[in-house]
């Protein structure tokens, strides 16, 4: 059996996040996730735990559709680095919303797995 490197590691473990946000699979989600991780959205509000993130309260965060329409991944050692940009739509506090955005995610691997410990998104 091949050992994948950690760039294909990485992009299985984008692949499980997106699927994990668009069925709402929060325990995956928890999975690939710091506890402690940090986060600004696209309107600018830092998030400093994955628990207090908008995208872990569906009364709040709901997506209907999400199309990974662009990948970069860059690998340090044992830090990584993805810009997905995606085609996005759903609803926000009740309000529809579509558009394309772009998330940033810094990934470390620590005690034997990769976890996301910082993101960030940009509506395009």
């Amino acid at each position: 059996m091949r050992i994948k490197s950690h760039e294909e590691i990485i992009v299985d473990l984008e692949d499980r996040a997106a699927k994990a946000f668009l069925t709402k699979d929060y325990d995956e989600i928890r999975r690939l996730t710091h506890a402690n991780v940090v986060y600004k959205n696209e309107a600018g509000r830092i998030f400093t735990s994955l628990e207090s993130m908008d995208l872990m309260h569906p009364e709040k965060f709901h997506i209907e559709s999400l199309v990974v329409t662009d990948k970069m991944i860059r690998i340090f050692n044992n830090v990584a680095i993805t810009n997905i940009t995606n085609t996005i739509s759903g609803k926000y506090m009740g309000i529809d919303f579509k558009g394309d955005f772009i998330y940033t995610r810094t990934w470390t691997f620590m005690n034997g797995k990769w976890l996301v410990i910082a993101g960030t998104t940009t509506k395009l």
